[in-house]
């Protein structure tokens, strides 16, 4: 984590408190661009309060302070977020000082907690590690002159000695503590994992629309990256080369991928996913002479684009297109009376294969 220090300069006028999202009187909410998966201004304020256990207007209150906070994205290029905290006077506006931190990996909801502990320090008045003392105070008046006394009319009064202040005495030395607190270390991200199953459908692997199920278990990093293993198994299909004469065939895959390219929202995550498929296709003769079984070896590579949608706590849907390439391109044939040989079905150069399914997610 990056963690900087801000002297901020004076705004002019009494800071406006409150904001989007129900802020309070005290919270001062700045959101920045692509933060919908952050907290609320009333989701902050809440985590504040649980530190606080106690209200945070009226801690506010006491302090005479309202706090500015800013969360956003780090600029385009960079990864991560960025937060400001300012604390300003309720009387006239002007800073007592911020914090400023830098988050690479961690979540916006980390980095909106440790946002919270300095905020928390501020309203317990606990002393806080900010930035930018206010500025001093207006300097102290100079006493009145005072007039000498003036006597009867009838007589004349001396004049007095001239009134002379005494030099104001030293201001008691006051001993300067640092207090060094340290944020509370962001969690190290903790690895995401899943399970889903649904059925699947396929056009080029086996003879015309094949359908079939399929399960599969996702794990990776919270940021993006996972890995993706599955099975899927496609049940008998018929391709005839006439009226009287075809074959069955059925499919057994499993698959590897991975999905390096990601984008997040609210509930939703959209991949980009490549991987490879190994299997065995199998076929039984029909209305022949002699039937025998062939089996055939499959491996192709795939690519495409997964979209998964949260539905209730854990669970969630997810719809899944691909294409496939056949690195070996299987064909199902058999002898015809005169020994010539005919083909009965032979996979295509790039198959299609959907997915719908349901899933559970295991992420922290």
């Amino acid at each position: 984590m990056v963690v900087g220090w801000a002297v901020v300069a004076a705004n002019p006028g009494v800071a406006r408190a409150g904001g989007e999202g129900g802020a309070p009187a005290w919270l001062v909410w700045r959101p920045g661009e692509g933060t919908a998966e952050c907290p609320s201004a009333r989701g902050f304020a809440d985590k504040v309060e649980q530190r606080l256990q106690a209200s945070a207007d009226e801690a506010a209150r006491r302090q005479a302070v309202t706090i500015a906070v800013e969360l956003g994205r780090i600029p385009a290029g960079l990864r991560g977020w960025h937060a400001r905290l300012q604390v300003n006077r309720v009387a006239d506006g002007s800073p007592i000082g911020s914090r400023s931190l830098e988050e690479g990996d961690a979540s916006c909801e980390s980095v909106a907690d440790v946002v919270s502990f300095f905020a928390t320090l501020v309203l317990s008045g606990a002393p806080a590690p900010l930035d930018g003392p206010g500025p001093a105070g207006p300097e102290a008046a100079a006493p009145p002159s005072v007039a000498p006394p003036v006597g009867p009319p009838s007589v004349r009064a001396p004049s007095p000695a001239p009134l002379v202040s005494p030099p104001p005495s030293p201001a008691p030395p006051v001993a300067s503590v640092a207090a060094v607190v340290a944020p509370p270390a962001a969690a190290p991200p903790r690895w995401t994992a899943a399970v889903d199953a649904g059925p699947i459908v396929a056009i080029g692997l086996l003879p015309g629309v094949s359908y079939g199920a399929q399960a599969s278990a996702a794990f990776g990093p919270p940021g993006g990256g996972r890995a993706r293993v599955g099975l899927a198994l496609w049940p008998d299909r018929r391709s005839q080369s006439d009226a009287s004469t075809g074959a069955d065939a059925n499919l057994v895959m499993m698959t590897l991928g991975l999905c390096p390219l990601s984008a997040r929202g609210r509930g939703r995550v959209l991949e980009g996913c490549v991987g490879g498929d190994i299997g065995r296709l199998s076929a039984t003769g029909v209305g022949l002479d002699e039937s025998r079984n062939q089996s055939h070896l499959i491996v192709d590579l795939s690519a495409g684009a997964r979209l998964e949608q949260m539905i209730v706590g854990r669970l969630f849907a997810a719809v899944e297109a691909r294409a496939e390439v056949p690195l070996l391109r299987v064909r199902i044939v058999y002898a015809g009376p005169a020994g010539e040989v005919r083909e009965v079905f032979r996979m295509q150069p790039v198959a299609a294969v959907g997915q719908l399914q349901l899933g559970w997610l295991f992420s922290p």
